[in-house]
């Protein structure tokens, strides 16, 4: 049992990708995976620790690959996916982060695209799918992601998740 009353919270800055960058260099990350990993690390070092840079980019090009097939593929190919990708709530939670900053891009390049992008590096990729997708399924598409991210919290099952996610791309 913890006494909030006794508890100091210590708020700490985001780390600079600079910084993360230097870090991951440190750690023997080459330099165009440390800049890109820095850049998305959005100022947390914990996530993108030398151990989990392949398997952070990897479901962030997962996320890519699901996120392009949206309306081009039959629902059994989706199902099977995400019964695969709803391993775990942690592995459930990132890929609908990912989905969302993906998202994010896209409206931006919709409606501001002057406006840097989170997924900088995927810039050409991400203007030629936003020039093919209208802006109102992108904006009940992050509506319905922030919906499920929600129901992660109230533990939902991540596998009903991801087939309610399925749904919502089809």
């Amino acid at each position: 049992l913890t006494i909030l009353s006794r508890c100091q919270q210590i708020p700490f800055r985001a780390l600079a990708p600079a910084h993360i960058q230097a870090i991951l260099l440190q750690q023997g990350v080459d330099q165009s995976t440390a800049e890109l990993a820095a850049t998305l690390a959005e100022g947390r070092l914990d996530t993108w620790m030398q151990a989990d840079i392949s398997q952070g980019l990897a479901r962030r090009q997962n996320a890519y690959a699901l996120l392009q097939e949206r309306g081009h593929t039959t629902h059994m190919p989706l199902f099977l996916l995400a019964r695969q990708w709803a391993g775990s709530r942690e592995q459930c939670e990132e890929i609908l982060h990912w989905l969302s900053l993906f998202c994010r891009d896209l409206v931006m390049l919709k409606v501001a695209s002057t406006t840097p992008l989170y997924n900088h590096d995927l810039q050409a990729e991400l203007t030629h799918l936003a020039s093919s997708v209208a802006l109102a399924p992108l904006l009940d598409l992050f509506a319905a992601l922030a919906q499920l991210q929600h129901y992660l919290t109230m533990n939902v099952n991540p596998q009903l998740t991801f087939e309610q996610l399925v749904i919502q791309l089809q």
